[in-house]
């Protein structure tokens, strides 16, 4: 591709660079959250707190606008170089794509906001368009540096947005204000500073002439047709749960909708924590040979296996902590111990399948399955709120469909890559049965040690080669 402008970005350093980027952005997310889930809940109250979620969810889907043109350049540039970039065509889809969000912008105002009540829910609408208008532009471009194997980028906006938001927590606690806008609109204004510290990366290389306006529409047209479908995969993975959530919060209000996304909150973190580790492998593994692929796919899974069952041991101690700090949220405990194996299945899925389905360029496969994997759980919880009323049972299914895609999603792609792994599913299928037995139902430490004591025996060779990998790697780096 054509150099139309002087590049200042560098690629550095390798995986184990880009994942300590990672790591440390996601530790000062994890200060964040550590504040939002323990310390804000205790100040807001049950209800402020819920209006906080239902802000978080909905923003959650403000990525939708962008229509998969993210995703679209992500999989066209991924594995490439910065000068290989032809910026002129970027900074022709970055204003298009800017363009595009200030008319659903305004379009979404319209719909919901005219006319204006002052209504808690309107509020949080007028929120969430303001909050996609700030963080849709500059997605776009830490998807391109993303791709050009610049991870570190997004990394250090998030930890510099996020050291902000941790200070902007602790200023909003000792202040103690009312009502949760406040805690919005700081959040708003700490999305703009990592917006803002994308476009300072990007602003030299865009200072080129703009491209053709001609073959910037094509490419958009083309990156919406690869990426829409990545995209609709994504966000109906998502709404597995956000569907779910939004239905128990129409079936029994704003307080249980809060309790239960109390639960959510906690698990989100390692979630998320996952999802940036695979936005940095995915180009390492776009560029290795199959046999590569083959290997480190493998070396993925036993990783997985070996240390996700730990998750399970920690409910323990993590819920009479959480029990004596916030007793208010004692009932959302109860769901805690019914989503949590959401962590197990979720964790293989962003880590593993949707990084290797993306790198194979499987993007129908990804969108099928998330889609019947959406359809089933919608038909699950709406049988559980509108037949059975249970939200207990609602939780059962959010658990039952996110383990349903990673079966289905795993087992296709064993099969495409010629890997065996059936005696590890359902393994991981009944311990995670067990876990939820003798957490929810006996509340037993014990009995949930011996099931991972047996999950482990039974795959004794999954743990051996993690760990004969983790020596490995030690001893190289002495």
């Amino acid at each position: 591709m054509k150099k139309t402008a002087p590049i200042s970005l560098e690629e550095r350093g390798g995986l184990a660079s880009n994942l300590a980027y990672a790591i440390a952005a996601q530790g000062v997310s994890l200060a964040s959250s550590v504040l939002m889930s323990l310390i804000v809940p205790r100040l807001l109250g049950i209800e402020d707190y819920a209006y906080w979620q239902l802000f978080v969810l909905y923003s959650g889907y403000v990525g939708l606008a962008l229509l998969g043109v993210h995703d679209g350049v992500f999989l066209r540039l991924g594995g490439t170089t910065v000068s290989e970039i032809d910026w002129s065509r970027i900074k022709t889809q970055f204003a298009l794509v800017a363009g595009f969000q200030l008319l659903v912008g305004a379009s979404v105002l319209l719909a919901t906001c005219v006319p204006f009540s002052g209504d808690s829910r309107q509020i949080i609408f007028l929120l969430v368009v303001a909050d996609g208008l700030i963080v849709n532009p500059s997605a776009f471009l830490f998807y391109v540096f993303r791709a050009a194997n610049l991870p570190n980028i997004y990394s250090t906006a998030s930890m510099v947005s996020g050291a902000f938001w941790v200070v902007a927590l602790i200023v909003l606690t000792a202040l103690n204000p009312e009502g949760f806008v406040s805690y919005v609109l700081c959040y708003l204004a700490c999305q703009g500073i990592s917006s803002l510290i994308g476009y300072l990366y990007a602003a030299r290389a865009l200072k080129c002439p703009f491209g053709s306006l001609r073959q910037g529409l094509r490419d958009i047209r083309d990156d919406l047709v690869a990426g829409i479908k990545v995209t609709a995969a994504y966000y109906a993975g998502t709404l597995v749960i956000g569907s779910c959530r939004m239905l128990i919060d129409w079936r029994w209000g704003i307080e249980t909708f809060g309790k239960i996304s109390f639960s959510v909150s906690l698990i989100n973190f390692l979630l998320s924590f996952m999802a940036q580790v695979s936005m940095v492998i995915f180009p390492v593994i776009r560029r290795m040979s199959e046999s590569s692929q083959v290997n480190a796919y493998a070396a993925i899974r036993s990783g997985l296996a070996t240390v996700l069952p730990l998750i399970y041991l920690a409910f323990y101690p993590g819920r009479e902590l959480l029990s004596w700090w916030l007793p208010q949220y004692a009932d959302s405990l109860i769901y805690l111990a019914i989503l949590l194996p959401i962590c197990y299945f979720d964790c293989k899925v962003q880590l593993l399948v949707n990084t290797y389905l993306k790198s194979l360029r499987k993007e129908n496969a990804l969108l099928w399955i998330n889609v019947g994997t959406l359809g089933v759980s919608l038909v699950l919880c709406l049988l559980s709120v509108l037949v059975l009323s249970d939200a207990i049972f609602a939780a059962m299914s959010i658990v039952s469909a996110i383990a349903f895609r990673s079966v289905v999603a795993e087992v296709y792609l064993n099969r495409y890559i010629h890997v065996g792994g059936r005696r590890l599913l359902i393994a991981e299928i009944a311990l995670a049965a067990a876990f939820v037995a003798s957490a929810y139902y006996a509340s037993s430490l014990a009995l949930t040690a011996i099931s991972v004591l047996v999950f482990y025996l039974l795959n004794y060779d999954q743990v051996k080669r993690f760990v004969s990998l983790l020596g490995t790697r030690l001893l190289r780096n002495r």
